[in-house]
């Protein structure tokens, strides 16, 4: 990991690994998203700070996603065909 400065934010740099299919739904976004001029990374950090800043028990709600993800109860359905 690396830390970092940036407007008054400490940042930290990691790496990751993502399904393809999130990845392509990521390039979607910033696509679509041109005007803003986002990247993949900052539409990542949007969703996490969306999910960290809501009012709900974190802790449980991602233990329910890292499980129901197992369990295969998130697989892709094709939705473009």
């Amino acid at each position: 990991m690396v830390e970092y400065s940036n407007k008054n934010k400490t940042k930290v740099r990691t790496g990751i690994v993502l399904d393809s299919f999130i990845v392509k739904e990521l390039d979607t976004i910033v696509t679509s998203s041109r005007d803003l001029g986002c990247t993949r990374s900052e539409v990542i950090n949007a969703i996490l700070n969306a999910f960290f800043y809501s009012d709900v028990n974190h802790r449980k709600q991602a233990r329910g996603f890292l499980v129901g993800n197992r369990k295969g109860m998130y697989l892709i359905k094709k939705k473009h065909q």
